[in-house]
């Protein structure tokens, strides 16, 4: 049985909907979001609240993130009362800036604690994307793919990397697998 069904029409030409995950227990869900504006070539990510009894738009977190020219959060974990996500900014105005990006936000405003850009520096070529975290014993785990060259969407490398609460890198995992279009989309954390 459908308990209630929503269409959430956004002012632009597409719509990505990455994540929904559940606030708390019993409370409301949030959403990530992707509105693509096509002819503005303007990506930006998104996240809201929706009520858990109704899917209305609720109070509490509504936020739009624009660093460059394309970010998506692709992946989103409530922890210790803040909200943890990964996915892609663009560090510029074209591919090869894309970063995969891991982010703490205020659970409650979705306001930016802190960001981290992946592991190639500003002015060197890359394209990265985001896809899946985990956080065990205070500790993130995240997983991305990605062309280190900047030029490739096909000849990729897949990368696991775990960091601190806080965003400090502490180690990082190149995997060029067999073949040249390594992507990978899901992190599991098992027994």
């Amino acid at each position: 049985n459908v308990l209630w069904s929503k269409q959430f029409v956004p002012a632009v030409t597409r719509n990505f909907c990455w994540t929904i995950i559940e606030k708390n227990p019993g409370g409301n869900y949030i959403i990530s979001n992707e509105p693509v504006d096509d002819p503005n070539s303007n990506v930006n990510s998104e996240l809201f609240e929706i009520n858990r009894t109704t899917g209305a738009v609720a109070g509490g977190i509504y936020k739009n993130y624009d660093l460059g020219s394309s970010e998506e959060l692709s992946n989103l974990k409530v922890y210790n009362g803040f909200l943890y996500g990964v996915g892609r900014f663009s560090d510029g105005p074209s591919p090869p800036f894309f970063r995969n990006t891991l982010v703490k936000l205020n659970l409650s405003t979705g306001d930016v604690e802190w960001a981290r850009l992946g592991h190639r520096p500003k002015n060197a070529t890359a394209r990265f994307y985001g896809a899946d975290l985990e956080i065990d014993n205070n500790e993130i785990y995240s997983c991305y793919a990605g062309d280190p060259n900047g030029t490739s969407i096909v000849n990729t490398n897949f990368y696991i990397q775990k960091t601190s609460l806080d965003g400090n890198l502490t180690w990082l995992k190149q995997y060029d697998l067999p073949g040249t279009n390594d992507w990978g989309f899901e992190i599991n954390k098992t027994n």
